[in-house]
């Protein structure tokens, strides 16, 4: 198995298991969460940078030392549009030292467990949104492709069944987990 990356981001569709993931890295390997979804009083100080990134006072250089900095490692999901301005940030976090993963899989898939998932929060939930982030993700594939390479992971199939999480540990680190 390869070192473990002090800083993860994972990105890709939604419904494809990124903070199923991450939870599995927090429970299984030590590592801090970075939930982008939410904010507050209790949010950490890496979390704080990364909501400066995005409004536009900090930089994805701080945030990365920041996060890198960390005693334990940290894991992000970054579920975001996938647009050129996306990647060009996760570019310059790249460089600053974070290791980026794209999720993917079955679109039906993924998206009926995204239903579902947010359904358990709010039974009344209904997204406008799903299918435009999808959208944005087709029409960016070239630049997904070329940025993410080899760090790239099928994580649900038709069912929609996501695949074990040791597996795609497995997939993305090597066979000793």
């Amino acid at each position: 198995m390869r070192k473990l990356p002090r800083l993860l981001i994972l990105w890709g569709v939604p419904g494809t298991g990124k903070s199923t993931f991450a939870k599995y890295l927090v429970k299984e390997h030590g590592y801090v969460h970075i939930d982008t979804d939410v904010g507050g009083a209790g949010e950490s100080k890496a979390a704080k940078a990364w909501r400066a990134v995005l409004n536009g006072t900090g930089s994805p250089e701080e945030f990365v030392k920041l996060a890198c900095y960390n005693p334990k490692p940290v894991v992000m999901e970054y579920g975001v549009f996938a647009d050129e301005r996306s990647i060009a940030l996760l570019d310059r976090m790249r460089d600053a030292g974070a290791e980026p993963w794209w999720f993917d899989g079955e679109r039906a898939a993924a998206f009926k467990a995204w239903q579902d998932e947010n359904k358990k929060a709010r039974p009344t939930f209904v997204d406008p949104m799903w299918h435009s982030v999808v959208r944005v993700i087709e029409e960016n594939c070239a630049a997904l492709n070329e940025f993410f390479g080899g760090n790239m992971v099928r994580t649900i199939e038709a069912g929609p069944t996501h695949v074990p999480t040791d597996d795609t540990f497995k997939t993305m680190f090597g066979e000793d987990s």
